[in-house]
């Protein structure tokens, strides 16, 4: 299940809440399209529930999809336990214009804090 939120006006929020594969990541990047104002640059917080699978098809479908809509995106907040899926976030902090961070689910108000700044 997916789920959407905003805290802000300038922030979406979007909750996964199973396995991601490629077909769940087309349906988190449609949803996300359909939070962005076209004329503004939004904040994007994307949690990943503890103990969900990443496929890695889902995930480079997930940086090309960045890479591509990057300069619609001031920050995006990434809160996971998924360690290996942290480490490419910041790696994607390097390449891409918006700023990335990643944080654990422990730390999810720190991510809310921090995206919403």
């Amino acid at each position: 299940m997916i789920s959407t939120f905003e805290f802000a006006d300038n922030v979406a929020g979007i909750l996964i809440k199973e396995d991601l594969t490629s077909e769940i990541m087309e349906q988190v990047h449609q949803l996300i399209l359909e939070q962005v104002n076209f004329d503004e640059k939004i904040n994007l917080y994307v949690e990943i529930e503890d103990g969900l699978h990443v496929s890695m098809p889902a995930f480079f479908k997930d940086v090309t999809f960045k890479f591509k809509n990057s300069a619609k995106f001031n920050k995006i907040a990434v809160v996971t336990n998924l360690d290996w899926f942290q480490n490419m976030m910041e790696i994607k902090d390097l390449l891409m214009e918006a700023d990335v961070k990643s944080f654990t689910i422990e730390n999810r108000l720190k991510a809310i804090s921090w995206i919403a700044e």
